[in-house]
């Protein structure tokens, strides 16, 4: 039982230490967005238009290689 608590606590600290993938923050700060309130507010809004050009340009200078 004391062995299953220590690996328990050994998994839980590797999990902790372990940094999100680029992709993973990427899938997070998208779907924290969706739920903000930055939909309220006309300034929040335009920053979020031109930060969505600018990936969108990323992505098709990507493609287009």
């Amino acid at each position: 039982m004391r062995s299953q608590y220590c690996k328990i606590k050994e998994i839980e600290q590797q999990s902790k230490s372990e940094t999100p993938s680029l992709k993973d923050k990427a899938d997070d700060t998208f779907r924290r967005l969706k739920k903000s309130l930055v939909w309220d507010d006309p300034k929040k809004q335009a920053k979020v238009e031109k930060l969505l050009a600018q990936l969108n340009a990323l992505i098709e200078d990507d493609i287009s290689k």
